[in-house]
């Protein structure tokens, strides 16, 4: 997990392609998961993503920019049987899980990888 950089514009790539930054002697791909999933128009305007989740593929170098990172116990969260949210694709979506302070969806990340594959 890193900052959001500023990142070099990417010509001709679709809108959830925030850039591309060089980390670690490697370029890095950034997209916004928020407009990869369709959810730009529900955020705040002018708010950013704040951080990036850099994920360890060997297809793809890429991170995820999203709106903060939580640490979640287990013991405190119980599936959720009215999800909220409803993504693209809904195999995206492991499960759906509420805390006494949010609700969240667990994600598949080898079937989100496979749909970002699949849009470039």
């Amino acid at each position: 997990v890193f900052a959001t950089p500023d990142a070099a514009r990417v010509p001709h790539a679709p809108e959830w392609v925030m850039g591309a930054v060089v980390r670690g002697g490697r370029l890095l791909t950034i997209v916004d998961l928020a407009r990869l999933f369709g959810l730009a128009d529900d955020t705040p305007k002018g708010r950013a993503p704040m951080v990036c989740v850099h994920l360890d593929d060997h297809e793809l170098s890429l991170a995820w920019a999203v709106g903060g990172v939580e640490v979640v116990e287990g013991r405190d969260t119980v599936r959720s049987i009215d999800p909220k949210v409803v993504l693209p694709e809904p195999g995206w979506i492991a499960e759906s899980l509420i805390t006494p302070r949010f609700d969240f969806h667990r994600l598949d990340v080898a079937r989100v990888l496979a749909g970002i594959r699949e849009r470039f």
